[in-house]
């Protein structure tokens, strides 16, 4: 069936790891975008530094960029790179002025509006 299947402790470990992992990356990148525009107020300039790091490394190897139709790709460069950009810059200007506990849970909570605005359309 389509149910739920055991799984053996490889794979669970492997879960568990992932899952460890990836608290850890959260809370450091946290942690440290806060100590970063706490000695350096310059919100935005620390935003762009972090795309271009992040544009360079990908383009450092491009053959293992993939994409569908130039449509496709107009379409998308259009809409979600400056959304993106928008919620990074709004979350590190955020970081200047609140603190870090406060912007966690501000994170946590932001899905229930949403859901329920989502819930009217």
């Amino acid at each position: 069936g389509a149910g739920w299947q055991p799984v053996g402790a490889d794979t669970m470990n492997e879960l568990i790891l992932t899952m460890v992992g990836y608290m850890l990356a959260s809370a450091g990148m946290s942690i440290f975008n806060k100590l970063a525009v706490v000695h350096l107020p310059l919100p935005l300039t620390i935003v762009a530094i972090q795309m271009a790091f992040t544009v360079a490394t990908l383009l450092a190897k491009p053959s293992t960029l993939t994409y569908g139709s130039h449509q496709d790709v107009r379409r998308w460069a259009f809409t979600v790179p400056p959304l993106f950009v928008g919620m990074l810059a709004s979350s590190m200007v955020a970081m200047q002025f609140a603190t870090l506990g406060t912007i966690v849970v501000c994170r946590n909570v932001a899905p229930i509006p949403t859901m329920l605005i989502e819930g009217m359309f």
